[in-house]
C-alpha cells in the first residue's frame, strides 16, 4: 500500500469510526468495547490504547540510554471507579468457559489500571496471547498485546520486550495498516529503538494524515526530538569541529597530523613541521580545556623537539598501526616493538605508550594474552597518572578483550565499564557506545542474558545519538538476533533500516546484502511474493559492486536466499542455486552443510531418494568434521542441523518402508545436542510396568514409537512443525496462567488425541512412562494433557523425561554419602548482580517445610549458601534440594546458572551448569530444582532442556526434578512439599510427581497443589 493510498484509507476508516463509534473496529465484543469506552478519556500509556482515546499530553520520550517508562497518567479517579463497576462482570464472564471477549476485557483492565505491576502485566500478556491465538486476525488485539509488552520492557527493565513489542506492532500494522493508534505506536517504537531513518518516515506521515490537531502536534514534537541523519563526514581542525567531535579530532591527530609532522621532520620541511607542531597543540590544547584529557596536548608537546629519531619512531608507529589494522600481526609486533625502542630511547613516553598500546594488541591478536595484558596494564596505569583519559580508556578497552579471552569475564566487564565511563567524560560517545557492546558480549557469555540486552540496548541508543543513526553493522547483528528468536517481523524491519542505512553509505555491497538477509524474513513471514521483488532489488544491487571477492561472496549469499525463496514453488530451480552457492561454501563447513541437508531436502520432494540419501550422508559428515570447542551460538545451530539431517535420514527410511532404520534413526536423535554424547544407549528391553515413548517432529508430521515390553507400535501424526509449535505453545500459555480449566482440558484433550490416544490399546499395563522428546515436545507438559475420560495424564502414569548425558559424566561404582538431604533455601544474592529478579517469598518458609520431613538434614541458606558451601555439601548427601534463583541461557546452556550468596565478582555468586557437569555425584538420587526453569515465551527458546538439569545428570546423579518455566514460589511450597512427603514413603521421584488433587498442602495458609500445578515440574532421569 502507497502512502497515499493509505492517507485515502484513513480517511475512509474516520468516516467509519464517525459512523460507528469506537466498536466499529472490535465488532462482537461488547466487554471489550465497554472497557475501551470507560478508559476513553485516560491515557495510561505513551502509547494510544484504541483510535477514540481523547489525546491527553505526556512526558515525550527522552533519548536516555535506559528502557524508557511506558507510564503516562494513570487513570482519573472516575475512569478507576467506573473499571471497578466493569470488573464484576468481567470476572464473572471469565468463570466458567471464557470467551474471547472476557479474556481481552480483563487483559484491558489488567493493562489500562495505571502502573500496573508485573505480574498484572503478565497476566494481560498471557490472555492477550490466548486471544491473538483463537483470531489472529485482530489487529487491535496485536496492537494491545504490543503496549502490554513495551509496558512489561519499562517495568522490568527488560530491553528484550522491545523487540516483543516490535514484533506485535508489525504484526498489527500487517494486518491494519489505516489504524492511526497503530501508526502512532509503531512510529514510537521505532523510536525507542533507534531506526531514526524509518520512523523519521513515520512520524511524517503520520502528522499529515491525523486529523485531531493534538495528536498530530505531539506527533510533530516526537518528530522534531528525533536526532538529525547526519552523514559521516571528514574532521574539520576548528574549535567548533573539535568541541562537536572530540573522538574525531584526537584519531584526526593520530591519523593525519603525526605521519604529516614525521615526514616533515625526515624531509628537513621546517614550514610543514611547525605546521603540523602548531594544529597539534591546538588540538590538544582545546581537548584539554573541553575535558580535561592531557593525551593529545602531551603528543603535541612530545614532537616539539623535531629530531629524526623521534620522527622515525612516529613513522614505525604510524606503519604497525596499519599492519595491525590490515591484520598483519606478526609485522605489527615487530614494527611496534621497534616504534617503542626508539621513542623510549628519545624520552618520549606519551609516544611511546601509544606505540605500546598497539604492541599490546598485536600480542593479544596472536593469543599472547599475558602479554598483552601485562603491556596494557602499564600504559593504563602511567596514562591515569599522567592524566591522559584518552590513552587510558583505550588501555582498559583492549585489556578488556585480552582477559576475557582468558577466561577473566568478571574482570573484562569492570575494565569495559572504566572505558565506557572515560569514554563518556571526555566526550568520545561512540567509543563510549562501543564499550557498552563490550559489556554486553561479556555478560552474555557469563549467562547474564537480561544484563546484556540491557546493555546492547543502550549501546544502540548511545550510537544512534552519536551518529544520528544505527549503524548497518549493528543492525544487521540485532536484526539476525530477532529472527533467530522468531521475531520475523521485528528482524524485517531493522533490515528495512539497515537497507537504508546502507543507501546512505559508501560500500556499494551493504544494499543488496541486507536485502537478501531481508528476503529470508519475508519468507519466514509467508510472504514469498514480496522476497521475490526483494531479491530483484538485491541482484540489481550487486551488479555495481566492483570488487571480485565481495561480489562472489555476496554472489553466493543471494544464490542461496533465493533458493529459500523459491523452493516451495519451484525445488528444480531452487536445486540449481544450492549447487551454484555450494562453490563458494564450499570450504566453510557451518555453511556447507546445511546447504547439502536443502538440496537433500530438496531432492526428496522431486523423488530422487539416492541423491537425498547421498547428500545427507556429505551433510552429517561435513557438520560433524567441525571442532567440538566451536562458540556455543554455533554448537546450537550446528546441533540443530544435525538433527534436522537424521530426521531426514527418518523420513527416507518410512518412505521405503524401512522401520527398523527408522526406528535406529529415532534412537539416535536425542544424543545429538551441543555437547558430545557419551554415545548412544543400547536399546534392550523395556521394564515390566513401563512404556518408552519417542517423538520425532518431521515439517509435515509427528512420529510417535510406543514400546511396551517386547511390542513396538508407530503412530503417525499430520501436522506441520510450525502447526504444532503454536498449539504447544498456546497449551502452555493457558497451563501457565493457571486458570480456564475448561479451554485447558479442551486443548489439552486435542494434543492428547493427536499424539497419544492410538497407543492407548497398549498402555493397559503401564504405570510409568519414559519420554524421549524431540523438538518443541521437549516443552509439551504431558502431564497435564486429558485422555478422553477426562482425566489428567498424571493421574494415570508416573512420567519422567530421559536426557542423554554428555561425555564428561563419572564411571565406575556410586560413592556412599549420608543419608539426610542437603537443603539451600534463599541465598543472599545482591541486588545489584542481578536487578531483573525479584526477593523470593517462600523460599525460606519451603526449605523449613521439607527439613520437618527429615530427621537428619543440612539447611544452606541466607548468607551461608556460597558457592564454595555448595561445593563442598552437595557429594555428601544422596538428596539435593534447591530453592532460590536460577537462570536457563537456552543460547548457551553450560552458562545457566543457580544464584547463590554474593561473593567478591559475580563467577563466586553463582554456580555454572559447567562447573556442575565436571563434578563427581555419582551418589546422589535426586536433586530437586525449585526454581525457574525457562523464563522466556520465545518460540525459538522452545525445545531445550533445562541447562542445569543436564549438567546434574552429566555429573551422575541418578534424577533431576525442575521447573519447566517460571515457577512461582507460593505454589511451589506445597508441590514440592508433597514431593518430598511422598518421597520419605519409598517413592521414586516421577512416582512422587503423580500427587492427586486431594492432597493438601501440610501448610495452610499456603494454596493446596493442584494436579494443573505439576505441569511447572518434570523429572529428568539418565538412560
Amino acid at each position: 500500500m502507497t502512502r497515499t493510498t493509505r492517507r485515502l484509507a484513513w480517511i475512509v476508516a474516520l468516516a467509519a469510526v464517525a459512523c460507528k463509534g469506537s466498536a466499529a473496529r472490535i465488532e462482537g465484543f461488547p466487554l471489550t468495547t465497554s472497557v475501551l469506552e470507560t478508559v476513553r478519556d485516560a491515557r495510561p500509556y505513551q502509547l494510544r490504547l484504541d483510535e477514540s482515546h481523547r489525546h491527553l499530553s505526556c512526558a515525550l520520550l527522552d533519548t536516555a540510554d535506559v528502557i524508557p517508562s511506558a507510564s503516562c497518567v494513570a487513570p482519573p479517579p472516575a475512569v478507576l471507579s467506573a473499571m471497578a463497576d466493569l470488573a464484576p462482570r468481567i470476572a464473572e464472564a471469565l468463570r466458567a468457559s471464557p470467551s474471547t471477549d472476557a479474556l481481552w476485557a480483563a487483559a484491558l483492565l489488567d493493562l489500562s489500571s495505571g502502573n500496573p505491576e508485573g505480574r498484572q502485566l503478565d497476566r494481560a500478556i498471557s490472555r492477550l496471547v490466548e486471544v491473538r491465538a483463537r483470531d489472529s486476525t485482530l489487529a487491535t488485539a496485536a496492537n494491545h498485546l504490543a503496549v502490554a509488552r513495551f509496558a512489561r520492557a519499562s517495568v522490568r527493565g527488560d530491553a528484550r520486550e522491545l523487540y516483543a513489542a516490535l514484533d506485535e506492532i508489525e504484526n498489527a500494522w500487517e494486518r491494519d495498516s489505516t489504524s492511526r493508534a497503530i501508526a502512532f505506536n509503531r512510529a514510537v517504537i521505532h523510536s525507542v529503538l533507534g531506526t531514526n531513518r524509518v520512523a523519521r518516515a513515520e512520524w511524517s506521515e503520520y502528522s499529515q494524515g491525523e486529523p485531531d490537531p493534538a495528536w498530530r502536534n505531539e506527533a510533530r514534537e516526537r518528530l522534531a526530538l528525533l536526532p538529525s541523519a547526519r552523514p559521516a563526514a571528514s574532521f574539520v581542525p576548528s574549535i567548533d569541529g573539535i568541541r562537536r567531535d572530540p573522538q574525531m579530532a584526537r584519531e584526526f591527530v593520530l591519523d593525519s597530523v603525526l605521519p604529516t609532522w614525521a615526514r616533515a621532520t625526515l624531509a628537513r620541511d621546517s614550514a610543514a613541521v611547525l605546521d603540523a607542531e602548531d594544529l597539534a597543540r591546538t588540538i590538544g590544547t582545546q581537548l584539554l580545556v573541553l575535558s580535561g584529557d592531557s593525551s593529545t596536548w602531551r603528543l603535541a608537546r612530545s614532537i616539539e623537539r623535531a629530531t629524526p629519531e623521534i620522527a622515525t619512531g612516529v613513522l614505525q608507529l604510524i606503519r604497525g598501526t596499519l599492519a595491525y589494522r590490515a591484520t598483519a600481526f606478526g609485522n605489527a609486533r615487530d614494527t611496534l616493538a621497534s616504534a617503542v625502542r626508539r621513542l623510549e630511547a628519545s624520552h618520549s613516553e606519551p609516544l611511546a605508550d601509544w606505540a605500546r598500546l598497539m604492541l599490546g594488541a598485536s600480542h593479544m591478536a596472536q593469543q599472547q594474552h599475558d602479554i598483552a595484558t601485562r603491556i596494557l596494564g602499564g600504559v593504563a596505569a602511567r596514562a591515569k597518572a599522567r592524566g591522559d583519559r584518552a590513552l587510558e580508556a583505550r588501555s582498559h578497552w583492549a585489556g578488556a578483550i585480552a582477559v576475557g579471552r582468558t577466561g577473566a569475564l568478571d574482570e573484562a566487564e569492570r575494565m569495559f565499564r572504566r572505558s565506557h565511563e572515560l569514554f563518556a567524560s571526555i566526550g568520545e560517545h561512540r567509543n563510549a557506545a562501543t564499550m557498552l557492546t563490550g559489556m554486553a558480549d561479556a555478560q552474555g557469555t557469563t549467562g547474564r542474558s537480561l544484563e546484556a540486552a540491557n546493555s546492547a540496548f543502550q549501546a544502540n541508543m548511545a550510537m544512534a545519538r552519536a551518529g544520528g543513526s544505527l549503524r548497518y553493522e549493528d543492525l544487521l547483528v540485532v536484526a539476525q538476533q530477532m529472527g533467530d528468536q522468531g521475531y520475523h517481523r521485528a528482524s524485517a524491519h531493522l533490515l528495512k533500516e539497515a537497507v537504508l542505512a546502507g543507501a546512505e553509505g559508501n560500500r556499494p555491497k551493504d544494499v543488496p546484502e541486507s536485502l537478501g538477509r531481508l528476503s529470508l524474513a519475508q519468507v519466514a513471514m509467508g510472504r514469498r511474493d514480496i522476497a521475490t521483488a526483494t531479491i530483484a532489488r538485491a541482484r540489481a544491487g550487486a551488479t555495481r559492486v566492483d570488487d571480485a571477492a565481495m561480489r562472489s561472496r555476496l554472489d553466493a549469499e543471494l544464490h542461496r536466499a533465493e533458493a529459500q525463496v523459491v523452493a516451495a514453488v519451484d525445488p528444480g530451480r531452487a536445486t540449481v542455486l544450492i549447487d551454484s552457492a555450494r562453490r563458494y561454501f564450499a570450504t566453510i563447513p557451518l555453511d556447507d552443510g546445511p546447504l547439502l541437508l536443502r538440496r537433500a531436502r530438496l531432492a526428496l520432494r522431486t523423488g530422487d531418494s539416492a541423491r537425498a540419501e547421498g547428500d545427507l550422508a556429505d551433510a552429517i559428515r561435513t557438520m560433524r568434521s567441525l571442532a567440538p570447542a566451536i562458540a556455543p551460538g554455533q554448537a546450537r545451530q550446528l546441533a540443530a542441523g544435525l538433527r534436522d539431517a537424521h530426521r531426514t535420514l527418518i523420513e527416507l527410511a518410512l518412505a521405503r518402508g524401512d522401520t527398523t532404520r527408522a526406528f535406529s534413526e529415532t534412537v539416535s536423535l536425542p544424543t545429538i545436542g551441543p555437547r558430545e554424547p557419551a554415545g548412544q544407549p543400547p536399546v534392550g528391553p523395556v521394564v515390566a510396568g513401563r512404556a518408552e515413548l519417542r517423538f520425532v517432529v518431521l515439517p509435515d508430521r509427528v512420529l510417535s514409537w510406543m514400546r511396551v515390553g517386547g511390542r513396538r507400535s508407530l503412530t503417525q501424526s499430520v501436522m506441520t512443525r510450525e502447526e504444532l509449535t503454536a498449539r504447544i505453545a498456546r497449551f502452555i500459555n493457558l497451563v501457565r496462567a493457571s486458570e480456564d480449566t475448561a479451554q485447558v482440558r479442551l486443548l489439552g484433550n486435542e494434543l492428547y488425541r493427536s499424539l497419544l490416544a492410538a497407543h492407548e490399546g497398549t498402555l493397559e499395563s503401564v504405570t510409568s512412562i519414559d519420554v524421549h522428546t524431540d523438538g518443541v515436545l521437549a516443552d509439551l507438559p504431558l502431564a497435564v494433557l486429558t485422555d478422553d475420560g477426562e482425566r489428567f495424564i498424571v493421574e494415570r502414569f508416573a512420567i519422567r523425561y530421559v536426557v542423554p548425558t554428555g561425555s564428561r559424566q563419572s564411571l565406575g561404582a556410586a560413592k556412599t554419602v549420608s543419608r539426610g538431604p542437603l537443603l539451600i533455601g534463599d541465598p543472599a544474592w545482591r541486588r545489584a548482580d542481578f536487578p531483573g529478579l525479584e526477593p523470593l517469598r517462600w523460599a525460606d518458609e519451603e526449605v523449613r517445610q521439607i527439613a520437618a520431613l527429615y530427621p537428619m538434614h543440612t539447611l544452606l541458606s541466607g548468607a551461608d549458601a556460597t558457592k564454595k558451601a555448595l561445593l563442598e555439601a552437595m557429594p555428601q548427601h544422596d538428596v539435593i534440594h534447591f530453592a532460590g534463583h536460577s537462570r536457563i541461557v537456552v543460547e548457551n546452556p553450560g552458562a545457566s546458572h543457580m544464584v547463590l550468596a554474593a561473593g567478591k565478582s559475580f563467577r563466586e555468586g553463582v554456580l555454572y551448569a559447567s562447573e556442575i557437569a565436571k563434578l563427581d555425584l555419582r551418589g546422589v538420587k535426586l536433586v530437586v530444582l525449585s526454581s525457574c526453569g525457562r523464563t522466556r515465551d520465545d518460540a525459538s527458546a522452545m525445545g531445550e532442556v533445562n541447562g542445569l538439569a543436564m549438567a546434574f545428570l552429566d555429573a551422575g546423579v541418578e534424577a533431576v526434578v525442575a521447573g519447566q518455566w517460571e515457577v512461582d514460589d507460593e505454589r511451589a511450597v506445597g508441590i514440592t512439599t508433597a514431593l518430598h512427603e511422598s518421597l520419605t514413603r519409598g517413592s521414586t521421584s516421577d512416582e512422587a510427581l503423580r500427587v492427586t488433587r486431594a492432597q493438601r498442602s501440610p501448610v495452610q495458609q499456603i494454596p493446596a497443589a493442584r494436579t494443573i500445578d505439576f505441569a511447572m515440574f518434570v523429572a529428568h532421569v539418565r538412560p
